[in-house]
């Protein structure tokens, strides 16, 4: 069984230093072998290089001696494609700058099988979300239907717009209290965190694993199946969404391992707590697990989370912080790793993964989690500064009103109430049992750090530069002019 799911995600069971040192050796043999050729004809010519071939410097010749031999002189410098070496698309003897390699050629055609992919995934998550929640609205309990009564909402309305916005991890309910209504439905919040899932951390991973099943149905040595070939073996390529077999075995590991974690701090620490008075074990369950999964990214909640532990909240905070951190950490480590992968490696494998290097899984997540610290800081000090005077109100004359556990104004909410926003999740520890969140009763000036402290967290997810998938290949022709390289492929 291990062997099999190893093979799916396309990891093979061999060496892969061993199998980075001979591709390495052998495109440098072949790059070689070429060269050697050219300085006994003595053309003046250079050869086609794609992404993939190893840097090597370009060798031109000048003059041919009278005893036969050819003296050349070494530099770097692009090379033109000439079509005696046997590249398509060239339309005419000599040099063509416009002709795509095979390997560009096959690197288009994946991005057509990723493009199909990605659009059928998003079509059938949706829709097998809405097809649940609308059985669930028509078939299900008395109180569900007299609550869309009382609010005009119609089924099939709530389903598409609740499937829509759990797939997107937008956290917009049409009902005003979230997904509270729905506490005593373990199956609803479970289907609600599985597209929450599926359309955000889950997404690379079920990328690739639709790309695995789809490689295994075809035939062997099939056009389709050659292309699925390089887009399994080159994924950084074609989409940024999809990784390498390591670092998808990576992220699934660490998304299972934080929402396991994040559901047994809640049962440890609230099974009995009054959030959850009334309901079942197997409802808990449904709730612990729905509310870990939500807090990261989607921000809604099935329970007051006023009601729950210092202990409980504070962890919450730390997911929100973390919010996409395994994705985008991936993104930008397989990224640094496709760079290194042009030389002649294997993709995915880097001798330097594991170690303290700029490039390295430590180095990107250090980076992504400490580039707005300093921000962060002085924004939670300003916000300090202008709302004092509601913090001495509130430990002069507490409010009846107030939940107890984190009093009306406290630091500890302003705080959560900041990671939430800079995690761009939108959950709140509210304000005296009111509907809106806490930053309602702050003031203009707190509320406008808030609004530049979400903006922050938006841009953090961007990448440092381009991505390898989105680059286009360049070329330079006589003049030294740089164009870019396109045809048409039929997918």
């Amino acid at each position: 069984m291990f062997h099999l799911f190893m093979g799916l995600f396309g990891i093979k069971q061999s060496s892969f230093r061993m199998q980075a040192k001979m591709a390495s050796w052998q495109k440098f043999q072949e790059e070689h072998e070429r060269q050697s050729r050219i300085l006994s004809s003595g053309k003046l010519m250079s050869l086609p290089r794609s992404r993939s071939d190893p840097v090597v410097p370009e060798t031109y010749v000048h003059q041919i001696n009278h005893d036969g031999h050819a003296q050349g002189a070494v530099r770097w410098a692009p090379r033109q494609v000439s079509i005696e070496d046997g590249v398509p698309g060239c339309p005419r003897k000599g040099t063509c700058s416009r002709a795509l390699a095979r390997k560009h050629r096959m690197e288009y055609k994946a991005l057509g099988k990723v493009l199909k992919i990605v659009l059928g995934y998003w079509f059938v998550c949706h829709a097998l979300g809405t097809l649940v929640f609308y059985l669930y609205f028509k078939l299900g309990h008395g109180e569900i239907e007299d609550k869309f009564r009382e609010e005009g909402l119609r089924p099939m309305h709530h389903a598409l717009y609740l499937s829509a916005s759990s797939f997107q991890n937008n956290g917009l309910v049409m009902t005003p209290s979230s997904v509270m209504d729905f506490v005593r439905s373990p199956i609803l919040l479970t289907t609600i965190g599985a597209l929450i899932i599926l359309g955000n951390t889950g997404l690379p991973i079920m990328v690739r694993l639709i790309a695995a099943i789809w490689r295994r149905s075809t035939r062997p040595h099939s056009e389709t199946r050659k292309v699925l070939d390089f887009l399994m073996e080159h994924p950084r390529r074609c989409f940024t969404h999809m990784f390498p077999a390591v670092h998808t075995m990576w992220l699934m590991l660490v998304v299972v391992g934080l929402n396991v974690l994040g559901t047994i701090v809640i049962l440890i620490q609230d099974f009995h707590s009054p959030a959850f008075k009334g309901l079942h074990a197997h409802e808990i369950l449904g709730n612990a697990f729905f509310q870990t999964v939500s807090t990261r990214t989607a921000g809604m909640n099935s329970i007051n989370i006023a009601q729950l532990s210092q202990g409980t909240t504070f962890f919450m905070a730390v997911m929100m912080y973390f919010s996409t951190t395994p994705t985008v950490v991936t993104m930008r480590l397989s990224a640094a790793t496709h760079e290194l992968d042009i030389t002649g490696r294997v993709e995915g494998v880097e001798e330097t993964v594991l170690t303290g290097s700029e490039n390295s899984l430590k180095g990107q997540a250090r980076r992504y989690l400490t580039q707005d610290a300093t921000y962060l800081v002085v924004i939670c000090f300003l916000i300090c500064c202008f709302e004092q005077r509601n913090f001495a109100r509130a430990a002069k004359d507490p409010s009846p009103d107030s939940d107890g556990i984190y009093t009306d104004f406290g630091f500890f909410k302003v705080l959560f109430e900041l990671l939430s926003a800079y995690g761009t999740c939108g959950l709140s520890l509210g304000y005296e049992n009111q509907t809106f969140s806490f930053s309602g009763v702050w003031s203009e000036a707190s509320q406008l750090l808030l609004v530049f402290t979400m903006i922050l967290g938006r841009l953090r997810g961007l990448p440092d530069s381009i991505d390898a998938s989105v680059r286009a290949a360049m070329t330079t022709d006589d003049d030294g002019v740089k164009e870019e390289e396109y045809d048409f492929v039929h997918f």
